[in-house]
């Protein structure tokens, strides 16, 4: 766990290493909604179009961050947006993700719904989404065929485990911003299976054990539910933090 700035770790980063993560590294995140956004910026810079843009750049470099072998998946919310005390409508966080990845140049692998309440269960217009994105990307070094052979082939139906594109909960979570346990053990589970099916290209056979284990990257980390679900299926994790509150409690984090 490193308490920093995330966005001062992937300047970091991107001017080391040639801005590639060590091999077998994943990103799992959910970025910053618009009100902590808001709080940490000031002036024409803290609205909802600055947010937006902020996001997408945000996404992009983390996508740039992969190696060949690694995948990034990220769990957003879309809200109700507000400028001024009036609501200014959707910010479709979902979209944002996608034109970040098309930018970076990297290949779509699933978009999957996570609901926070029961599918089915009637809202109004103005009340906040209750569900999330689950959006999963490959490195963009990989050439549209790599993609093709390693996600799509005949060999990724015993590589990568069966999911349902609607999760009716996204799970308990560690606090009221966290991805869930479902949502987050379904991208790790994903990040594992992925490096698998590089090794497996490799001719490794897809053995995992210490020496080439994944690693999770979760910046903007929070309380640590990526951490703990990561470490509990056996890849090692990677948390940053600015609030050392949270950081304190997400070293202390377990799943059961």
């Amino acid at each position: 766990m490193h308490v920093r700035d995330a966005l001062e770790w992937v300047r970091e980063r991107e001017e080391s290493d040639g801005g590639i993560l060590p091999r077998g590294s994943c990103v799992v995140a959910s970025l910053p909604d618009i009100s902590e956004y808001i709080s940490s910026s000031s002036g024409p810079n803290s609205g909802v179009d600055a947010y937006s843009e902020w996001l997408v750049d945000t996404v992009a470099r983390l996508l740039r961050l992969l190696p060949r072998d690694g995948v990034a998946v990220f769990c957003q919310s879309d809200i109700i947006a507000s400028e001024k005390g009036q609501r200014v409508g959707y910010v479709d966080k979902g979209a944002l993700v996608g034109s970040a990845a098309a930018g970076a140049g990297s290949a779509v692998l699933w978009h999957k719904v996570a609901c926070r309440h029961a599918p089915g269960t009637p809202r109004n217009q103005v009340s906040r989404p209750v569900y999330s994105h689950l959006m999963a990307y490959a490195s963009p070094r990989l050439s549209r065929e790599d993609v093709a052979s390693r996600f799509f082939g005949p060999a990724a139906a015993r590589a990568f485990p069966q999911t349902a594109d609607v999760l009716e909960s996204r799970g308990d979570t560690l606090w009221t911003r966290g991805m869930g346990y479902e949502a987050t053990l379904l991208a790790s589970r994903f990040c594992v299976a992925s490096v698998r099916a590089a090794r497996l290209e490799e001719g490794q056979g897809g053995i995992l054990d210490e020496d080439v284990a994944p690693t999770v990257y979760n910046p903007f980390s929070g309380e640590g539910t990526v951490l703990a679900v990561a470490n509990a299926i056996g890849a090692h994790a990677v948390g940053i933090e600015l609030s050392r509150k949270r950081a304190d409690k997400s070293r202390k984090a377990v799943v059961l």
